[in-house]
């Protein structure tokens, strides 16, 4: 079988979000979001950037190149994306 190789970061910057082929992987470029409930749990990878997760608690997460975390359903969160910010996630359900 042949190997296909993917420039997931020039992907998410030129179509903003896609998912990858043959695979529950999606790789997007993010911009701020108003408060949002997740109707699936999804695991997150920063793969360049930096990203603020807020959560409706008044808590947050700051996630640098490289940092991931795991967000469970019925969560209400927003993403800050502190500059240009791309991130790999696949649902968990």
């Amino acid at each position: 079988m042949p190997v296909s190789t993917i420039n997931v970061l020039s992907l998410a910057k030129s179509v903003k979000s896609t998912n990858i082929a043959n695979t529950n992987i999606t790789v997007t470029k993010l911009e701020p979001s108003p408060l949002i409930k997740l109707k699936e749990s999804i695991w997150l990878l920063v793969l360049e950037g930096e990203l603020i997760i807020d959560f409706e608690s008044g808590d947050f997460q700051i996630l640098k190149l490289g940092d991931s975390i795991e967000l469970k359903t019925d969560m209400r969160i927003s993403y800050q994306p502190l500059q240009e910010t791309v991130v790999l996630s696949t649902n968990l359900n």
